[in-house]
């Protein structure tokens, strides 16, 4: 019986007769099921098809027809493969009945010309796992499948099939709309390439799909898409460039939308090859997807190094979409809050603070108050520590034009408690504070470049316009 209940078939393995030599085609069916029978759980059904008559060509209906009714397909490519009609035609049998390209999975048991795959659409642009190794000049060996290399691969495409299956098993109404995880976005993550490397980038763009999907625990809330238009990094929240010498020769680089989004450190460097860096793209960390061989030179990743550094680069994705997104909902409560003061006050404001005091000042919070008012300069008052540790709320500090603090009667300990919070999110603004006495220890410990103003409570109103002033200039 299938772990899937609406097909006969899990897994169809694709493969030409003549590359199971001494089985080892046999081997890796027996690693692949007893993988993904220990992923799924051992007490889950599972089925794979797999033709294991010895003679070609044995009974291709049959095969073609289990081809069709299955919910995954695994070629395994090689010359052989490729010059093969069976083959061709199991693979047509299920793309006839299943459209879905994360339900397409490949593996190479030899190198083979891409142009030889062009019977092959789907599987053309699918990344497949070397099941060999270089050992000369031009001259590759398959793996043997009792080599550790042979071991890890099985484990990773195990684990590639155990997620899709799990996926298919589990009901997921389709979204009626597209939104992206960033509102106010197009896209979540632009892969920006250049013509040539779109193979390589659609391949690094299907697999950080998936893992966002799992990072930031959303099904189909990740608009991702590869592209070599630059005018997209206008409308995305984060942009991963495949750093090519290509890519800086035809690519705006230079551009303001390029430098906005490293300055807010959303853009990533990609590399599968060395690239000397030049430009506005010095700054961002490089992500290699190359290693040097001290034998081989420049060559591309294996495959478990592959999804290592992929793992990594996705987590670090999610990670920035994450605050991208808290950015963006701290800025709409600071709207809604500046909206509502405007329709208070009958007029558009001047300015927006933040105005920090301890619970001891709020006498004096309401005279400042009135101040702000009377100059229509909008205010979030921050009155307790409480409010202050809220990262929900402190992180509207961003969106301030100013952050004033009083603490006129509190003490010393809650100045160490909560001013550093506030500081961490200040950003640069400009922080002015407010107390009376010239013997409390100086704020500029906690924040620096700060503008300190001495008074009693009751002389405030003398300072506060000196305060707007320094505000408005």
């Amino acid at each position: 019986m299938a772990f899937l209940k609406n097909v006969q078939h899990d897994v169809f393995i694709s493969y030409a007769h003549n590359d199971n030599i001494q089985n080892w085609v046999v081997k890796f069916k027996e690693q692949l099921y007893q993988q993904v029978k220990t992923k799924l759980g051992d007490s889950q059904e599972l089925d794979i098809f797999f033709d294991d008559q010895m003679q070609p060509n044995h009974a291709i209906e049959k095969c073609v027809t289990a081809a069709g009714q299955s919910a995954l397909f695994l070629a395994i490519t090689s010359p052989s493969y490729v010059s093969s009609d069976w083959t061709q035609k199991e693979y047509l049998a299920f793309a006839q009945n299943n459209t879905a390209e994360d339900c397409l999975f490949a593996i190479e048991l030899l190198p083979i010309d891409k142009e030889k795959l062009n019977s092959y659409p789907k599987l053309a642009g699918k990344k497949r796992t070397h099941f060999y190794k270089t050992i000369a000049h031009k001259v590759q060996q398959t793996l043997k499948p009792t080599s550790a290399a042979f071991t890890n691969n099985i484990c990773i495409i195990a684990e590639h099939i155990c997620q899709q299956l799990k996926t298919l098993a589990t009901p997921v109404s389709p979204p009626t709309t597209k939104t992206t995880y960033v509102p106010n976005c197009h896209y979540d993550v632009v892969i920006s390439h250049n013509e040539k490397d779109a193979e390589w980038a659609n391949n690094l763009c299907g697999y950080l799909r998936k893992q966002l999907q799992r990072f930031l625990s959303t099904y189909d809330g990740i608009q991702i898409i590869a592209s070599s238009d630059d005018n997209l990094a206008d409308s995305t929240a984060t942009l991963l460039a495949i750093a090519t010498p290509a890519y800086y020769q035809q690519h705006k680089v230079e551009s303001a939308a390029f430098n906005q989004l490293a300055k807010q450190k959303a853009l990533f460097l990609v590399e599968y090859e060395p690239c000397k860096h030049a430009g506005s793209l010095n700054g961002p960390t490089r992500h290699k997807f190359w290693v040097d061989d001290d034998q081989l030179g420049i060559i591309p990743m294996t495959d478990a190094a592959y999804y290592v550094m992929a793992d990594k680069l996705a987590l670090l994705v999610a990670e920035q979409l994450k605050a991208t997104q808290q950015q963006w909902q701290s800025h709409q409560r600071l709207a809604q809050e500046q909206t509502r003061q405007q329709i208070e006050f009958g007029g558009v404001l001047n300015s927006m603070i933040m105005v920090c005091s301890a619970p001891e000042d709020t006498d004096l919070l309401q005279t400042v108050e009135q101040q702000l008012r009377a100059h229509k300069i909008g205010h979030v008052p921050i009155v307790n520590s409480e409010q202050i540790m809220n990262k929900d709320i402190i992180a509207t500090l961003g969106f301030c034009d100013a952050l004033l603090i009083l603490y006129v009667k509190s003490d010393t300990t809650w100045l160490k408690r909560n001013l550093t919070n506030c500081y961490r999110y200040s950003n640069g603004l400009k922080i002015y504070a407010v107390h009376q006495d010239a013997n409390k220890p100086e704020l500029g410990i906690y924040i620096p470049n700060l503008k300190t103003y001495i008074c009693p409570p009751k002389e405030i109103e003398t300072y506060l316009p000196e305060f707007i002033q320094a505000l408005n200039t």
